[in-house]
């Protein structure tokens, strides 16, 4: 009873703390495979301890519509590494861009575009795993 009642305090913790979401590209937006585009991850932070760590950025090819999960599989990774957002000066909010290219052999059609964010919070700087995403329709070149 007590480790079940820690988890949920710790996940109710964690999504105080900070929210991940893709800012850019829009949701439903069409890019070009073999094109740079710009995904702004933004995360809505808190007064408390919050310290980013890093971010994936990955792309899955999907054109029947059937991509996996997100948080078991980002596809291709067009970016791994540091994640150092700077005020966006809408509340809490931070964001950082990041120029990834969509490799130029990603199919046509449907794709998933996902972010895991990975950051440290609350008095004890737990660690917390964020994973969103959002569609995107790839046109060919």
């Amino acid at each position: 009873m007590y480790a079940l009642t820690l988890l949920s305090t710790a996940l109710f913790a964690g999504a105080a703390f900070g929210q991940t979401h893709i800012t850019a590209p829009a949701a439903g937006s069409t890019v070009t495979a073999g094109s740079e585009i710009t995904v702004q991850v933004t995360v809505v932070g808190s007064l408390l301890n919050f310290d980013e760590i890093s971010v994936a950025i990955g792309l899955q090819s999907c054109p029947d519509g059937s991509c996996n999960p997100t948080d078991q599989y980002l596809g291709t990774i067009l970016y791994q590494g540091s994640y150092s957002p700077q005020a966006s000066g809408v509340g809490n909010n931070l964001f950082e861009n990041f120029t990834v290219t969509i490799p130029a052999s990603t199919a046509s059609g449907q794709a998933t575009l996902g972010v895991a964010n990975f950051y440290l919070a609350g008095g004890g700087f737990g660690p917390y795993l964020d994973v969103v995403s959002e569609t995107l329709n790839i046109a060919s070149a």
